[in-house]
């Protein structure tokens, strides 16, 4: 007997063959389109795309719907974080989407009393009363019964088990499966009875107008009369006649039972698994068991949901893949009373690609189709879509961001609001409209595909999936560097030299002029030249600085030498000439030589200063120590873009 948690569980593995992708695809858009295309016409709306989060993400059930045309449903994960909620999947959301797609969230689940994880989908008594399940808690671990009135309210109806889907009858008393039998619980009392603890399904019920039951196994289908007799009505043996049950029945009002083998089958089928035991099918059951076997034959592959079906006989169902592949495309199917299979859509369009069809559908009072994914859409967190099966052809448009800026792109007729919503369908023939705008700081570059250039996009769609790539970029741009000196420390009158590199960002490929300059400035300051002048992405260029040595005073003579003869060579002319100074030849011999030797001593302090005495500053030590900023400049060819890069020297 397959448990909830283990039917959760296959659905999980299967979840884990898509995400990946799907999520890569929900983000990227998936720049190329499917070659699978519809085998009749239909017209196909996007509802509604899920973005994680508060809104809620990955509905694995199917809907239900009111009279004014909302639908409503849950999703497995999202919602508030908090209480024992996973801090990024959270615990799952009740929603609502009115007919144009609008979503309110009616309730979010907290993982405490009020459980956590509604694997299943609601019923709606004629008050406009809500019900559901969800498959645990975080307390006992047992999954609840709840109820949301009109409202708003959320009220606890029980605690017990890992309850499946519901059924209601006309006094509004719920039917329901768990892993410990079949029960029947009064909303209104809270009384909770346990019909049958041994029939072993886990999945919804059916109900028909006497009040008979009718249920599932992984491998019977039963019925479980008013009396509270279980009657075993079919066993699958797993071979043509299928197998693995993971849904419950229908019923048509002569009291035929219709469902879905997810295995088994014809075995001419590869299947998705790539084996040989079928690809599942669906099946009829006359009120006493027999059987018969509606293979498919047009596409698709592994149905894990249940079916509907319409007045004139047509049985709609999903399969989760279409093959012969595992990781192949869903698919949306028609079955006519006698079993003849029509391929209706395959979920092979943009970020609806390995979308994941693991809900059933509903039809509405018009005769439209509306369903689930579990992920695709642009966040990859699933969809609501609609589908008329009788409606005109319409295909895929898709706004495909490129470039490494961001923008947005409108259209007209509305449908396209990229990034928020970059898929559409269009009938053939639709005038299209689009208008890139770029954001801060990125440019547009322009369309590609069936549009050019970098005005609006006008286009008229085709009979086939489209797919406009709207480029944004952010502008070309460079960044310089400049590595340490070698060696980084220099004596005044050495030199040193570093390594200038310029980084191209977004495709910059111009010549940079390079300049550079030293701070601070003293006398002597060091000197810095660069070359190669101008770079360009690829290339390099040499930084040199150069500092100044000491100065030795040698050589200095001009000052000192001309007051030694300004004073020195009067007195010589004196001598020279014989003219006197003193009065008698001794006195003349006596002034001379003091004359000659003040010339000696002032001549003497004259070399001393030139030669660096304290008496003369003349002389230095070259570059003062101290460490200097290098900074390099580099401007573009525009003049518009510029950038610098700094690096230190230290002279000691």
């Amino acid at each position: 007997m397959t448990s909830i948690v283990q039917r959760f569980c296959v659905i999980s593995r299967l979840r884990q063959q898509a995400v990946s992708a799907a999520l890569v695809l929900a983000v990227i858009l998936l720049p190329a389109v499917a070659a699978i295309q519809r085998a009749q016409a239909q017209t196909f709306t996007l509802l509604h795309e899920f973005a994680g989060g508060a809104e809620g993400a990955n509905p694995v059930a199917g809907l239900v719907q009111d009279g004014a045309g909302n639908l409503y449903g849950t999703t497995s994960a999202g919602g508030v974080i908090g209480g024992t909620c996973k801090i990024v999947a959270g615990c799952g959301v009740v929603f609502k989407l009115d007919p144009a797609g609008t979503e309110r969230v009616l309730y979010s689940f907290t993982g405490l009393a009020d459980g956590a994880d509604p694997l299943a989908g609601l019923v709606l008594d004629a008050a406009g009363n809500l019900y559901g399940t969800t498959s645990g808690d975080g307390i006992s671990g047992s999954g609840t019964v709840f109820k949301i009135d009109p409202a708003g309210v959320f009220t606890v109806l029980h605690s017990h088990g890992s309850p499946a889907g519901l059924a209601i009858d006309g006094a509004n008393n719920l039917y329901g499966t768990t892993s410990e039998g079949i029960f029947k619980l009064d909303p209104v009392t809270d009384t909770f009875t346990v019909l049958d603890s041994n029939a072993g399904s886990e999945t919804t019920l059916a109900r028909d107008a006497m009040g008979n039951l009718y249920g599932t196994t992984s491998g019977t289908v039963f019925k479980l009369d008013t009396t509270g007799m279980v009657t075993v009505l079919h066993t699958f043996t797993g071979g043509v006649d299928g197998g693995a049950l993971k849904a419950g029945v229908i019923l048509d009002p002569a009291g035929n039972l219709y469902g879905t083998a997810s295995s088994g089958g014809a075995l001419n089928c590869l299947g998705g698994q790539n084996n040989k035991v079928g690809c599942g099918l669906a099946y009829e059951l006359s009120p006493v068991g027999m059987e018969t076997e509606f293979n498919f034959t047009a596409g698709g592959d592994f149905p894990v949901a249940g079916l509907v079906r319409d007045t004139a006989g047509n049985l709609y169902g999903t399969t989760e893949f279409t093959g012969p592949r595992a990781d192949s495309i869903g698919l949306v199917f028609k079955m006519d009373a006698n079993g003849a299979e029509t391929a209706l859509f395959h979920f092979a369009d943009g970020s609806l690609a390995r979308a994941g069809l693991v809900a059933g559908l509903i039809l509405d009072s018009a005769g439209n189709l509306c369903g689930t994914t579990e992920f695709g859409g642009f966040f990859g967190a699933g969809t609501v879509f609609k589908l008329e099966p009788t409606g005109p052809a319409n295909f895929a448009f898709t706004v495909a961001p490129a470039g490494n800026g961001s923008g947005t792109v409108t259209g007209k007729p509305p449908g396209i609001d990229c990034p928020s919503s970059c898929m559409t369908f269009f009938t053939p023939g639709t005038a299209v409209t689009l208008t890139a705008a770029a954001a801060a700081g990125s440019t547009f570059a322009g369309w590609s595909g069936p549009c050019s250039g970098t005005g609006v996009c006008n286009l008229t769609t085709t009979n086939s999936a489209e797919v406009v790539f709207a480029t944004f970029n952010l502008p070309a741009d460079f960044s310089l560097s400049a590595s340490a000196f070698t060696p980084g420390v220099v004596s005044p009158g050495g030199s040193s030299a570093s390594t200038v590199s310029l980084a191209p960002t977004n495709g910059f490929s111009g010549n940079v002029a390079l300049t550079c300059a030293v701070t601070p400035s003293p006398a002597l300051t060091p000197t810095c030249s660069i070359s190669p002048s101008s770079i360009a992405p690829g290339t390099s260029a040499t930084l040199t600085v150069s500092t100044t040595g000491p100065t030795p005073a040698v050589g200095s003579f001009s000052a000192g030498s001309g007051l030694f003869y300004a004073l020195c060579l009067p007195l010589i002319g004196l001598v020279a000439t014989r003219v006197g100074i003193g009065g008698d030849r001794e006195g003349r011999k006596g002034n001379l030589k003091a004359t000659a030797l003040a010339c000696m001593l002032f001549a003497g302090l004259v070399f001393q200063a030139a030669c660096g005495g304290s008496s003369n500053p003349g002389g230095g030590g070259g570059t003062p120590k101290g460490t200097y900023a290098i900074t390099v400049a580099g401007t573009d060819a525009s003049g518009s873009l510029k950038h610098g890069a700094t690096t230190m020297l230290q002279v000691r």
